[in-house]
C-alpha cells in the first residue's frame, strides 16, 4: 500500500491522468478498493482525492452499477470529507498563528512585515487594471 502511494507520488500530474486512462476496469476496481485505506492514512489526501475523482469521472456508469464499488465510494466520500475538514482546520490554524506572530513581531520591533510586498502587489494590480481599461477602450473602438 505504501509502495503504491510512493510510486504514484513520483508520477507527474499530467502523466498520472494518462496512466489512469489506460488502466483496465478490473485494475480500476482494485485501485478503488485500496483508496479508503490510503485516504484513512491522512497523508496525500489531495492526491488520493484526485485519483478517485478522475476514475469516477472516467468510469462513472460501471462504478455506480457495481454495488460493492458504490459502498467503497461512500466510504471514500466520508473519509475525504473528514480529511479535507482536518486539512482546512490545520491551514486556518496555521494562518491565524502566522498572523499573530506577525503582529507580535511588528509591535515588538516597531516595523511592518510584508509592507514592501504589499506595495509591490498594489502597484502591479494598478498597472493590470490600467492595461485592462486600455484593452476595453481599444476593443470598443
Amino acid at each position: 500500500m505504501i509502495f503504491f502511494l510512493e510510486t504514484i507520488k513520483r508520477i507527474r500530474s499530467s502523466d498520472l491522468e494518462e496512466a489512469l486512462l489506460i488502466l483496465p476496469f478490473s485494475s480500476v476496481c482494485e485501485l478503488l478498493q485500496a483508496l479508503p485505506a490510503l485516504m484513512a492514512r491522512g497523508d496525500n489526501t489531495e492526491l488520493v482525492s484526485k485519483i478517485c475523482m478522475f476514475l469516477l469521472k472516467l468510469h462513472h456508469g460501471p462504478i455506480v452499477a457495481n454495488h460493492s464499488l458504490l459502498m467503497t465510494l461512500q466510504k471514500i466520500q466520508k473519509l475525504a470529507a473528514e480529511k479535507v475538514r482536518e486539512l482546512r482546520d490545520l491551514v486556518g490554524f496555521n494562518y491565524y498563528g502566522m498572523q499573530f506572530l506577525q503582529k507580535e513581531i511588528e509591535s515588538a520591533e516597531g516595523i511592518q512585515l510584508f509592507r514592501d510586498a504589499t506595495r509591490e502587489r498594489s502597484k502591479g494590480e494598478k498597472k493590470r487594471k490600467q492595461r485592462e481599461k486600455l484593452k476595453k477602450i481599444h476593443l470598443s473602438s
